[in-house]
């Protein structure tokens, strides 16, 4: 295998102003793949490059060096080094080039932030006829597993504050639990697993912009199958995928995917491989304007035994009745409006932005229409409810922003608002703006599910 038949989308939400960094490496024995996602915007980083930027690309030198040298495997002691080696350079860089943090705060004061998921796919069967794939991460970055019968599987549990399934984190912002950073909590540990598969199949990496604004986890593997569907070639593949988020992304979109066990790529058997599986899921697995709540439960229920099925079970809190949904109109004026969150393959992207800024959007956009001045009131209320230290300040910025601009121009109006948002945070783990986002949740009715 070469590193042509490596598939690898990188595309910035924002022209280079991306924040996300990846690997792919092709060794004797074994394939090397990561994706490194980075936190915090433009906090904390310099003239030339954010915080975000700088703590992603550092953290991928890091991986890349280490890996080298041990040609790609990928064993415990190798993932506590890249780990260790990346926040001691990250902490370096901090104190040399950069102020101390004024933020308070267990996550909002880290400086230098970023994901990391990197996978190591080893070419030849072990001893037991198995291909072996060892995998480190650290926050909300997946490595996924792509089997031509029980699907995409999901082979890392996000790091978060708040244990939660796969189709609960896309309706809710929830805070990292830990990370890469310069300033690392001495109990944050870097995850490790090892997998072996007995099948061929395909192995990949991804950052969250990959997959959080589909509206199901099944719509990302019905994306991947369908535009595999349709390629002859790698290079037709990566085109179609490129495509996709090219008018569909609301982040940064980094995606690195490796054929297991493949040593001669051939799509007319990869046709034949998944092509029943895409049938199943386009039978049986859609959400569209008529689906209700207890349908999309138990779409994921049923779902959900394949996709986790390699993964430590959740345990998770009740999701909200379906009464309760119906009640508050909640499921139904989501799937009326089809906001940008829930934009399924057939809709367009709207433009640029970021992960936080569509959640913005989402409630500005359904209390702004033909109403301006509403929606005014409605932002200023609940800021003023959740005002915690200087929110007078973002108070300001968001009024002058919106009287500025007409409900016509929602982009510009979004970038304000989450300029003053970005100011009191790192990235979604500050604790002011996860005040301030909740806010604005209470009067959205873009979102399907209540925050835990």
């Amino acid at each position: 295998m070469n590193k042509d038949q490596i598939l690898v989308i990188s595309l910035d939400n924002k022209l280079d102003k991306g924040e996300d960094f990846q690997i792919a490496e092709n060794y004797d024995q074994a394939i090397v793949i990561g994706v490194f996602d980075g936190l915090g915007g433009r906090i904390s980083g310099t003239a030339k490059e954010t915080g975000g930027r700088i703590a992603s690309r550092k953290a991928a030198e890091v991986t890349k060096d280490i890996l080298v040298k041990s040609q790609g495997y990928l064993d415990k002691d190798r993932a506590l080094e890249i780990k260790a080696k990346s926040c001691q350079i990250l902490k370096q860089f901090a104190e040399e080039n950069l102020p101390v943090s004024r933020i308070r705060g267990k996550l909002a004061s880290k400086r230098l932030c970023s994901t990391i998921g990197v996978a190591s796919l080893f070419k030849k069967l072990n001893d037991a006829q198995k291909y072996l794939v060892q995998i480190a991460w650290m926050g909300d970055s997946r490595v996924y597993y792509l089997h031509p019968h029980q699907g995409l599987q999901q082979l890392t549990k996000d790091d978060l504050k708040e244990s939660k399934d796969a189709l609960e984190v896309i309706y809710q912002d929830l805070p990292m639990s830990k990370f890469l950073t310069a300033d690392p909590e001495a109990d944050w540990e870097i995850n490790y697993k090892e997998f072996e598969f007995s099948e061929e199949g395909f192995i990949l990496a991804c950052t969250d912009g990959c997959f959080q604004y589909l509206s199901a986890p099944w719509e990302f593997e019905k994306l991947l199958l369908k535009t595999l569907i349709e390629s002859d070639s790698m290079e037709e593949w990566h085109n179609l995928l490129t495509n996709f988020y090219r008018y569909n992304k609301y982040d940064d979109v980094t995606l690195v995917l490796c054929p297991l066990g493949n040593n001669q790529l051939n799509f007319q058997d990869f046709h034949s491989s998944y092509q029943s599986r895409l049938e199943l899921l386009n039978e049986n697995y859609n959400v569209h304007r008529k689906s209700s709540p207890d349908n999309i439960k138990k779409m994921w229920e049923q779902y959900r035994n394949d996709y986790e099925n390699r993964l430590e079970k959740v345990k998770v809190k009740n999701y909200i009745n379906a009464e309760e949904v119906k009640t508050k109109d909640v499921y139904l004026s989501n799937l009326e409006s089809e906001t940008e969150v829930m934009a399924s393959f057939e809709e367009e992207s709207i433009g640029d932005s970021s992960e936080s800024e569509t959640e913005v959007m989402a409630s500005i956009e359904e209390e702004s229409i033909g109403d301006s001045s509403e929606l005014e009131t409605e932002v200023m209320a609940s800021f003023e409810e959740k005002s915690i230290g200087d929110s007078s300040e973002s108070e300001t910025e968001v009024m002058a922003s919106i009287e500025e601009k007409s409900i016509g121009d929602s982009s510009e109006l979004e970038t304000e608002v989450m300029a003053s948002i970005e100011e009191k945070s790192i990235g979604d783990s500050s604790e002011s703006e996860t005040e301030v986002m909740a806010s604005f949740k209470e009067e959205s009715i873009g979102r399907l599910f209540k925050g835990g």
